[in-house]
């Protein structure tokens, strides 16, 4: 069970978005198993990479800000369709808790329009026959 409880609380442990509680726990468990410190290495070694591998995001994008805002409720989302320019925001709720088994993976994103051009596109595209086609056509 301890060593679930670790494995589950690592992550959020290693990007620093850990309640102090749970950071405490994971500090004595790495003490009390020293074993542990590897599972812990190989995970601030991928955040590394990670971290290395993104790219700088161009001022011209316009996401600077958003990304920058740790806790930004919304991200911006530009995708270029045969409708045209599609400017929309995104906003995602997971629900349930990271040792909430039946929840864990239960994630709701939405997508709206961020302009008046985008949201008549939309509405545009939802008056035309099956929704699931014209995405699909949309998208190619």
């Amino acid at each position: 069970m301890n060593n679930e409880r670790f494995s589950e609380l690592l992550p959020w442990y290693v990007n620093g978005s850990i309640a102090a509680p749970d950071r405490a726990w994971v500090d004595s468990y790495l003490a009390d198993h020293p074993e542990a410190r590897s599972e812990l290495a190989w995970y601030e070694s991928l955040q590394t990479r990670i971290q290395e591998a993104i790219p700088a995001m161009p001022a011209s994008i316009g996401l600077t800000r958003p990304v920058a805002e740790e806790h930004s409720l919304v991200v911006p989302f530009k995708i270029v369709t045969k409708a045209g320019l599609l400017s929309l925001f995104t906003t995602t709720t997971v629900f349930g808790t990271p040792v909430d088994v039946t929840l864990s993976e239960l994630a709701l994103e939405m997508f709206f329009p961020a302009d008046a051009e985008t949201a008549e596109t939309v509405r545009r595209l939802a008056g035309q026959g099956d929704p699931a086609q014209r995405l699909a056509e949309a998208a190619e």
